[in-house]
C-alpha cells in the first residue's frame, strides 16, 4: 500500500515536504515527478515487483501518461496477457504499469476490467488532464481540494493540511457526523475539501482549472452463476470465495491474516488452508469476549499458527492515547482501538494482511438486517419521526428514562407498522439515541442511497454498503493498518464475488432476514458446525477500564465544542446536552460512541 500526492496549478511547487506526512504509508521508496505544471508524489510500500523498476511515479512506455497509485490490482497478470496479445509491451512486472497501459489503450473504461483496490492519479500529457479514480467499494481513500484554479490530491487529509491552505470546519458535515460517527463522501470535516466517492472517476482539466467529466466503476463484475438449487448456490459461492481469497494472495511478499473467531475471518482462514496457504493469523483478545476461544479452536482445527495479544487496561489506554496520531478524520468507532492494536502487533512481521471486512454488508450479517428486511420504501421524510422527535427532552433524566421509552415505541412502529427504510436504518445505527439534526442526517442517507444504488442491490443492504462500509469500516481499516505500514486486503470486498453473492442470495429463502446462512453453510464444509453456529459478537471493546480518563476527556471535548459551536454546528438541543454536567455523564455512560466521536474531533482540532 502506498501514499499518493498530486498537484496541478501552473506554478512550480516543491512537494517533497508534503510527502513526509505520507511516509508511514510507504516507507520503502519516495519519488516525485514534475512537468507541465503538474507534480506527482509517491511513497511506496513494495508488495508486487518489489525492485526499483516499479517505483513510482511511473511513466507509461510511450511517456504520455504518468501515475501515482495506491492499491493492488489482483488480476493484473490476466489483464497484462490480454494487452500483450494486442501488441502492448511492458517494462516491468508490476500491476501499476498494467493500469497505465490499459488506460492508454481503453481510457477510463479499462478501470471496469480491474479486480482490486485503488486510489490513483494519472497525468495524461496528451489530453492535459489529471485522471483520479477510486475503487468501486472505497477500500482506498483519496481526498482533494481546489484553491484558486489549482487542485491538490492526497491519500490523507493531514497531508493537505500540511500545505498551509486555509481549512475551515464544515458545520453541515458535522451535523451528519453527530448522528453516524463518520462523514459521507464527498463530504469531509472541512468546507471545500472533498473525498472521491467509491467508484468515482474524475477528470480535471489542467488548462481550464476545472472538473471536466465524471464516470463510475460498477460494484459488480464478471458473470453471475446459474443456480437451480440451494446446493448449487452453496457450491457457486464456495467457488467464488475461493477465487477471491486466491486473488488476494497475489504478492511478492508473505501474506498474513486476521482471525477474530467470527464467520468472515474464519472463512478466509479456511479457504486459505484449502488453497495450501500457511499464513500466520493474528488475534486481539478482548476481555469478556468468547471470540478468543473460538479463534484458538478454529486455528487448531486448520493447523494455523495463531498469535494472540490481550487488550488489557494498559494496552487499551495506550491505544486510546494514540488515536489522534492514527485517525485522519474524527470517528465514533471505538473498535478502532483494538483494530489499530492488532496492526501494531503485526508491524515488522508482515506487510500484507487479509481481513474480513465486508462480509456483513455482502450477506446481511448485522442484527439490524432483521429489522431492515421488511422495509422497501425510501423517501426523504416521514411525518411519524417529526412527531416522535418533538417530544424528546435534552436532559439527563430524559436520557435515562423518557427518551429510551419513546425510541422503543418508535422501534415497534418501524418493525410492525411503518414501511420506512431510512427511518429504520437511522434508528439502528446512530451513535446517540437522541434526534440531533435528524432531518439533516436522514437527508444525507437519502442522497447516499439514491446516488449509490445499483440495479439488483437488496434495499436492506444498500446503506450499509454505500455509507457505512465505504466511509467508516474500510476507512477505519485503512487508517489503522497504514499507521503501522501494513497493507490490509479485504477478500469480501470484491466486485467479482459481489456478482455471485447477489445471485446466490436469491436462492436462499432465509437471506431476506439476514444471518449469513449461506456463507455459514460454505464454512461448515471446512470446520465443525459447533464452531460456526454461534451468536455474532462485535469487535467493540468496553471503555469501562479507562472510564475516568474518557470522562475527563469528554468534559474537555464538550467544552471545546461549545467554545467553537459555530464552526462545528453545535446548536439547539446539542448545546443543552453538552452544557449539563449530568447530561455529559449520562452520554458517556450510555452512548460511548458519541463521546468518542467528540473526543477524537477535539484531539484532532484543538
Amino acid at each position: 500500500m502506498c501514499g499518493v500526492f498530486a498537484y496541478a496549478g501552473g506554478k512550480k511547487v516543491d512537494i517533497t515536504p508534503y510527502l513526509a506526512h505520507l511516509k508511514h504509508r510507504g516507507p520503502d521508496h519516495t519519488g516525485t515527478y514534475t512537468s507541465d505544471g503538474v507534480s506527482l508524489g509517491h511513497c511506496r510500500l513494495s508488495i508486487i515487483d518489489v525492485g526499483e523498476r516499479s517505483n513510482q511515479p511511473m511513466h507509461s512506455v510511450s511517456g504520455n501518461s504518468v501515475i501515482s497509485f495506491n492499491g493492488e490490482i489482483y488480476n493484473y497478470r490476466e489483464l497484462k496477457k490480454d494487452l500483450e496479445r494486442e501488441g502492448v509491451r511492458f517494462a516491468t512486472e508490476s500491476d501499476t504499469e498494467v493500469i497505465l497501459e490499459g488506460y492508454e489503450r481503453y481510457g477510463v473504461d479499462f478501470f471496469n476490467k480491474m479486480r482490486g483496490m485503488w486510489a490513483f492519479v494519472i497525468h495524461d500529457r496528451k489530453t492535459g488532464e489529471l485522471i483520479s479514480a477510486r475503487d468501486a467499494y472505497g477500500v482506498k481513500p483519496l481526498f482533494y481540494c481546489i484553491r484558486g484554479g489549482a487542485v491538490y490530491f492526497a491519500s490523507e487529509l493531514r497531508t493537505l493540511r500540511s500545505i498551509g491552505l486555509s481549512f475551515e470546519a464544515d458545520p453541515d458535515a458535522y451535523r451528519i457526523f453527530y448522528n453516524l460517527g463518520y462523514f459521507i463522501a464527498p463530504q469531509t470535516p472541512y468546507k471545500d475539501v472533498w473525498k472521491l466517492r467509491a467508484g468515482e472517476v474524475m477528470s480535471w482539466s489542467i488548462k481550464k482549472g476545472e472538473v471536466q467529466s465524471l464516470a463510475r466503476v460498477s460494484r459488480y463484475a464478471g458473470v453471475a452463476p446459474t443456480v437451480a438449487t440451494y446446493e448449487d448456490a452453496v457450491e457457486a459461492l464456495d467457488r467464488a470465495l475461493t477465487e477471491s481469497v486466491a486473488a488476494h494472495y497475489v504478492a511478492d511478499v508473505p501474506v498474513s491474516l486476521l482471525l477474530s473467531g467470527g464467520t468472515d475471518s474464519s472463512v478466509i482462514a479456511a479457504l486459505s488452508h484449502k488453497l495450501g496457504k500457511r499464513p500466520v493469523a493474528y488475534h486481539i483478545a478482548i476481555p469478556g469476549s468468547e471470540d478468543t476461544r473460538y479463534a484458538m479452536d478454529i486455528a487448531r482445527h486448520l493447523g494455523v499458527e495463531l498469535a494472540v495479544e490481550a487488550l488489557g487496561e494498559k494496552s487499551l489506554l495506550r491505544q486510546y492515547e494514540q488515536i489522534a496520531q492514527i485517525v485522519d478524520e474524527p470517528t465514533g468507532d471505538t473498535s478502532l482501538i483494538p483494530t489499530s492494536l492488532v496492526y501494531e502487533l503485526i508491524k515488522g512481521k508482515s506487510k500484507v494482511v487479509l481481513s474480513g471486512e465486508g462480509g456483513d454488508e455482502l450477506f446481511g450479517g448485522y442484527g439490524r438486517q432483521q429489522l431492515l428486511f421488511s422495509h422497501a420504501r425510501v423517501r426523504r421524510n416521514h411525518p411519524m419521526h417529526a412527531a416522535f422527535n418533538a417530544v424528546m427532552v435534552p436532559r439527563a433524566w430524559a436520557l435515562d428514562t423518557w427518551v429510551p421509552l419513546a425510541q422503543r415505541a418508535r422501534g415497534v412502529l418501524l418493525a410492525h407498522v411503518v414501511d420506512d427504510l431510512l427511518g429504520a436504518y437511522l434508528k439502528s445505527v446512530r451513535i446517540i439515541d437522541y434526534p440531533i439534526y435528524y432531518a439533516t442526517a436522514r437527508d444525507a442517507l437519502y442522497e447516499a442511497y439514491r446516488e449509490g444504488f445499483e440495479p439488483g442491490m437488496r434495499p436492506s443492504l444498500v446503506l450499509d454498503t454505500v455509507a457505512y462500509l465505504a466511509n467508516n469500516l474500510l476507512y477505519k481499516t485503512d487508517n489503522a493498518s497504514m499507521a503501522s505500514s501494513i497493507e490490509s486486503r479485504v477478500p469480501f470486498v470484491d466486485r467479482f464475488l459481489a456478482t455471485t453473492a447477489r445471485s446466490v442470495l436469491d436462492a436462499d429463502p432465509r437471506a431476506a432476514r439476514g444471518g449469513k446462512h449461506i456463507l455459514k453453510d460454505v464454512l461448515k464444509r471446512y470446520i465443525p458446525e459447533h464452531l460456526v453456529d454461534r451468536v455474532k459478537k462485535g469487535f467493540t471493546p468496553s471503555l469501562r477500564p479507562i472510564r475516568e480518563r474518557v470522562l475527563a476527556d469528554f468534559d474537555e471535548a464538550a467544552t471545546f465544542h461549545l467554545e467553537h459551536r459555530d464552526s462545528f454546528g453545535v446548536e439547539g438541543a446539542l448545546v443543552t446536552l453538552l452544557e449539563s454536567e449530568a447530561s455529559r455523564a449520562a452520554i458517556a455512560r450510555k452512548y460511548p460512541r458519541f463521546a468518542f466521536a467528540l473526543i477524537t474531533n477535539w484531539k484532532l482540532n484543538a
